[in-house]
């Protein structure tokens, strides 16, 4: 009798962790999840190319303002 409550807890976590791990992975594979992914990958990419830009207009301040 001691064991029913923890059994019945342990019982019912397992299910919870079980369901939320199908219900995430549905939602992985669906189609707003995948277009939220190509959008974030994109915008990396943008991030990316923009940072060289920035940083030698930085320096191109830089050495304006010590001239």
């Amino acid at each position: 009798m001691k064991y029913l409550l923890p059994g019945f807890l342990l019982l019912i976590a397992g299910t919870a962790a079980v369901s939320l791990a199908y219900f995430y992975w549905q939602f992985r594979l669906s189609p707003a999840s995948l277009w939220a992914n190509r959008v974030r990958r994109r915008l990396l990419d943008l991030q990316s190319q923009l940072q060289p830009t920035e940083r030698r207009t930085d320096t191109q301040a830089r050495g304006a303002t010590t001239s």
